[in-house]
């Protein structure tokens, strides 16, 4: 077994560059108008593509590991394990939507606005429950 811990915290980084440029444009969307929507999609499509692998990365290292050697922290996993397949669908669906919304439509790319940053938030907050769960156990192994 590999006994290096798994650099979520990297990877979390990354993503969080990604979300923070997506909230960027949402925050400005009033003042760029349609074209907005235009600057979303190439983001918004990076970021649902590197969810999957970096979510697969976890479960297989991070996770695992944890696991093993902290039984009592197992219902936080599965709960952490079902959070990534419901930020996951929601990340691959907002962003077919985007790739597809007519920017014309300023009632629909409002709706469209809220619920992608309510999904945003959804996962700033799963990845500190991760960042946490990290450094709890890394604490504990050292």
């Amino acid at each position: 077994m590999n006994s290096a811990p798994y650099d979520v915290l990297e990877e979390h980084q990354r993503i969080r560059g990604l979300v923070h440029r997506i909230e960027s444009i949402l925050e400005g969307r009033r003042q760029a108008g349609g074209d907005w929507v235009g600057s979303l999609r190439p983001l918004l499509q990076d970021l649902s593509m590197e969810a999957g692998p970096h979510f697969d990365g976890e479960e297989a290292e991070l996770f695992r590991d944890v696991r093993e050697r902290f039984p009592s922290q197992v219902p936080t996993i599965d709960n952490l394990v079902q959070q990534h397949r419901q930020l996951l669908s929601e990340l691959v669906e907002l962003s077919g939507r985007c790739q597809e919304m007519d920017d014309t439509d300023s009632g629909r790319c409002e709706k469209f606005a809220d619920r992608l940053g309510e999904s945003l938030r959804s996962l700033r907050r799963h990845e500190e429950e991760e960042d946490d769960l990290g450094s709890r156990n890394r604490t504990l192994i050292l």
